[in-house]
């Protein structure tokens, strides 16, 4: 029988994703980066539902950025925390804007909110941060204790970009993110039912789509579609991988972030980014 609670959750979906986040012909670009760069990468983003941003850290910086997260996974910072996911197999990082303020400059980028914004047509937030170290694992052993992002999915956020950011080296051999490129493509309805999100690899086969596995250096950026179909792959035999992924959607399921507030100064229109969008049903926690 369907309650009242999932009447109303339908109903918040329904209007979030076909209405207050879909897109406006009426909204006006904020980050003015109009060049031959900006308009490929939409095109990628769109057809694909990916594309790749060049550049954001330097080999200086990720050391810096390697230093302190070691330092927080020994529990060497008293100001940043770190839980351990027994199930996921993996640490993460519950406030990583408070770990370098290089990580506060990437998420508040102009040009990746400027792609952002001309994808979703309406002001792009910085909804949430993921900052994880991924162990080598089984990937069997990892789905024996339930579905979780190493099976293939869909996120449950309706319109939404990650962008990712691997912070080590990963390899074929190593723990990576893979995905079905064009999967994207009117799927960002999003479903009351969490399993209907999920899919089983023999799901995946049937669909005679290739998937793509995402290999690259410390400091490769890929801003994606997270209506993607994708997963992180899990490897025993592979290196620690470390990454943090930024989350944007036009205004729904946004968290209120921790940051110090000496780091963003400067960059004051990006701030906005950080912003409440306070519409009714903007679900910030």
């Amino acid at each position: 029988m369907i309650n009242i609670q999932t009447i109303k959750t339908y109903l918040r979906f329904f209007i979030e994703d076909n209405f207050i986040t879909a897109p406006s012909i009426f909204y006006k670009n904020k980050y003015f980066v109009d060049d031959d760069w900006l308009k490929l990468k939409l095109a990628e983003l769109m057809l694909q539902g990916y594309t790749s941003i060049d550049g954001l850290l330097s080999e200086e910086e990720l050391k810096a950025i390697s230093i302190k997260i070691n330092k927080a996974i020994s529990g060497k910072t008293s100001d940043i925390d770190v839980n351990w996911s027994d199930s996921s197999k993996y640490w993460v990082i519950q406030n990583p804007l408070m770990l370098d303020s290089n990580l506060v400059k990437i998420a508040l980028n102009s040009r990746c909110l400027a792609i952002a914004e001309r994808y979703f047509r309406r002001k792009p937030y910085l909804a949430d941060i993921d900052m994880r170290r991924i162990p080598p694992a089984d990937m069997n052993a990892i789905q024996l204790s339930g579905y979780s992002s190493s099976n293939w999915h869909r996120d449950t956020r309706g319109r939404q970009l990650k962008m990712m950011v691997y912070l080590t080296d990963v390899g074929i051999n190593d723990s990576n993110f893979s995905f079905i490129p064009g999967s994207h493509i009117s799927a960002f309805r999003r479903k009351l039912d969490y399993m209907q999100t999920r899919l089983t690899d023999t799901e995946v086969a049937s669909m005679y789509k290739k998937t793509s596995e995402w290999y690259a250096k410390a400091g490769s950026v890929m801003l994606f579609d997270t209506n993607l179909i994708h997963r992180l792959r899990r490897k025993a035999e592979s290196n620690v991988r470390d990454s943090i992924t930024f989350y944007y959607t036009p205004g729904q399921n946004t968290r209120q972030l921790k940051l110090d507030g000496v780091w963003h100064q400067g960059i004051s229109s990006e701030h906005d980014a950080l912003q409440n969008p306070q519409w009714p049903l903007s679900g910030r926690n």
